[in-house]
């Protein structure tokens, strides 16, 4: 296992790189490529990923406790392939494309004025989870545990209210009323 600790990589290409049993700690990735890159039984622990290319990442097994994605790119990342256990994401400004948490454990993880677009939520666990500000355009929401969630400010999301948790969720006004969608309600 290759270790890695309170490292700031600049500018570095992790393209189609294989990083098979890297563990980061307190590391800090800045405008770094990583499009195709394998993180199959990396870890990564209180890092941060600032204006970096995560298209295509494979995730397979990687342990995330406490990944910090700013200003980034993520197209089609399966991040339920990670580990669920301690899986925590601090995700801000950030163009998330296609991206699946199907089944993912993400209590407390954040996503703050970032456009998940397209984006896979079925099943997972979002208890307390922050959407504040995000678009949520073409998202799916499926039996998803959404009680306490905060999208305050948050636009285009679809969400059934039959179909998920979503129990002292906060929503904002006017984008809450398309929560009424699907319930066969009329408002003139």
């Amino acid at each position: 296992m290759q270790f890695v600790e309170n490292q700031v990589l600049t500018k570095e290409d992790w393209s189609k790189r294989i990083l098979k049993d890297f563990e980061f700690v307190d590391c800090q990735f800045v405008n770094c490529d990583f499009t195709n890159a394998d993180f199959t039984m990396a870890t990564f622990s209180n890092c941060t990923m600032d204006q970096c290319n995560l298209s295509y990442v494979k995730w397979t097994t990687a342990r995330v406790m406490t990944l910090t994605i700013k200003s980034c790119k993520c197209v089609n990342n399966a991040f339920y392939e990670a580990i669920p256990k301690f899986f925590h994401l601090i995700v801000e400004d950030t163009l998330m494309m296609t991206c699946n948490f199907t089944g993912m454990s993400l209590i407390k993880s954040k996503f703050i004025n970032c456009k998940l677009m397209d984006c896979f939520f079925q099943e997972a666990d979002c208890k307390g989870v922050t959407f504040q500000g995000c678009d949520l355009k073409g998202s799916l929401f499926f039996h998803t545990n959404l009680e306490k969630a905060n999208f305050k400010s948050a636009c285009n999301y679809s969400i059934s209210v039959a179909d998920n948790n979503v129990k002292g969720a906060q929503f904002s006004y006017p984008e809450a009323m398309d929560l009424l969608n699907g319930l066969g309600i009329v408002i003139s």
